[in-house]
């Protein structure tokens, strides 16, 4: 991953002030790309960058990149997988470098934002236009990159995490209180906002497009996942059907497979990223590195035995280590400040020390998540694809819940009985991801200061105006498409 950062002023050209405090920003975003770094000052806006080399490891690949004429430059973080196709498509020829971001930045230069649909990958990019005096934030189609942005009546300013943003503003935010009961409920807040005032990320599948000359903006979609289910379903049907997601999910593989640095896969054992070693070995190449970890906490289950059977079996050039708990607290501290907030995803703990321990032997890392969201994994889907007959039993057994003693599954049953008993199907879902209940219990810790502003938010509704966007899907598949719309850009 790279790091990208900025600021775009109304009525002033970039200072002294503002160049300090991109350093800062930059010296903030340095674990994201430590490879290089970069800014570039013209006009009324400043574009930083730090690099992880993917593509193009040379100098040519550095950032902030500028078209051949300086009319447009691009902080990019990510990758387009189609980048080639995109050159071809659109006879970009003359490239300096063999970077996917500079394909990028020819196809915007050759047609704006009319490209955004074209490009296939994981992105977050800000293009600076001097002859248009614009500014363009765009975000990947599903929200992989995350981008986060402050748009006031004097300056734009955005970054790939909220604390360099901060140093951009050099002032101490303050928390929006009418989020923090959606934050209590999910562990984040959903749809674009964040716990600070003042600070939102873009959509996924959305771009920001601000006018510096009149200091206009709007936010508009590119794609969108309401749009996509509402094309016509697919005409094959049993083994037809299961070949061509075999193959999409092959192709799949096989893009993010291009790079010029060693690319590795942590392994588990499990359907997902067992999928995907075994489509990574079928495509032929370097040999597959894969990567399973021991906890030395037996809570933890011990996945390198599955693991390294099926390595056997392909043939990949397997790895195995053990991650301790030393040190957890350090870790903990970095990772909040790498999220910009307090987070609940407990997973993102040994996640961060696998790809620690992984990184002298491989820069880029697959893993399979997604997988439950696009193919109904979870306990939830099988729930709901019942879910008449469970809005029945819940209504029944309701009373007979409220009388039982405690115990960890009538705890479980009755948070399944609550949500089942909504009449909207949006609220069952959220429902199913919290262990929090409509009831404003969860809120009681907080004093008069901030309650009123607690009280009079929703924290089901972002999930109920989603699940509406799929009206017309049986019950699962909705379930799946709030998944890819809520869960993944905005809780993982």
């Amino acid at each position: 991953m790279c790091g990208i950062v900025g600021i775009a002023f109304r009525d002033q050209t970039v200072t002294a002030s503002a160049r300090a405090r991109m350093d800062k920003a930059i010296e903030a975003l340095k674990h994201r790309g430590p490879d290089s770094h970069g800014q570039r000052a013209k006009a009324e806006v400043i574009l930083g960058h730090t690099r992880l080399r993917i593509l193009d490891l040379s100098d040519a690949g550095r950032q902030p990149m500028e078209t051949e004429d300086g009319a447009l430059a691009i902080a990019y973080n990510g990758e387009c997988y189609n980048f080639r196709d995109i050159a071809r498509d659109l006879g970009i020829a003359g490239l300096r470098s063999g970077s996917d971001t500079e394909v990028v930045l020819r196809a915007f230069a050759a047609e704006g934002a009319a490209c955004l649909p074209r490009l296939n990958g994981m992105f977050a990019f800000a293009v600076h236009d001097r002859t248009a005096g614009e500014v363009w934030l765009v975000r990947d189609r599903l929200g992989i990159k995350p981008l986060y942005y402050s748009l006031d009546s004097d300056a734009l300013l955005f970054a790939s995490e909220v604390r360099p943003l901060l140093e951009l503003a050099g002032e101490t935010p303050s928390c929006d209180p009418t989020l923090l009961a959606e934050w209590l409920y999910y562990g984040n807040s959903l749809g674009g906002k964040t716990l600070f005032r003042g600070i939102r990320q873009l959509i996924p599948g959305h771009a920001l497009r601000l006018r510096i000359r009149d200091w206009t903006h709007e936010v508009r979609a590119y794609w969108s996942l309401a749009e996509e289910c509402r094309r016509p379903a697919p005409s094959e049907r049993g083994a037809e059907l299961a070949g061509a997601v075999r193959e999409r999910l092959s192709a799949a593989v096989r893009r993010q497979l291009v790079s010029d640095v060693p690319v590795g896969i942590f392994l588990s054992g499990g359907i997902d990223s067992s999928a995907i070693a075994a489509f990574a070995t079928a495509a032929g190449g370097a040999p597959v590195k894969t990567f399973s970890a021991g906890f030395d906490d037996p809570s933890f289950p011990d996945e390198r035995p599955r693991a390294r059977r099926l390595a056997e079996r392909l043939g990949t050039e397997h790895h195995e280590f053990m991650i301790g708990g030393d040190g957890l607290d350090s870790v903990v501290e970095q990772l909040v400040e790498h999220h910009g907030a307090p987070f609940f995803d407990a997973a993102n703990i040994p996640l961060w020390l696998m790809a620690r321990a992984v990184a002298p032997q491989a820069k880029v890392i697959l893993q399979g998540d997604g997988g439950d969201e696009v193919f109904g994994g979870y306990r939830r889907y099988r729930s709901l694809h019942r879910r008449r007959a469970m809005r029945v039993a819940a209504l029944a057994a309701a009373p007979v819940l409220g009388i039982l003693p405690e115990s960890r599954l009538v705890q479980r049953a009755r948070r399944y009985a609550h949500a089942f008993s909504q009449r909207d199907v949006g609220r069952t879902m959220a429902l199913l991801l919290t262990a929090e209940g409509s009831d404003p219990s969860v809120l009681d810790a907080f004093g008069p200061a901030v309650r009123p502003a607690m009280d009079s938010a929703d924290p089901l509704g972002h999930y109920a105006r989603v699940a509406a966007q799929f009206d017309g899907l049986d019950a699962c598949r909705r379930m799946s498409m709030v998944d890819l719309s809520i869960e993944l850009p905005d809780l993982y």
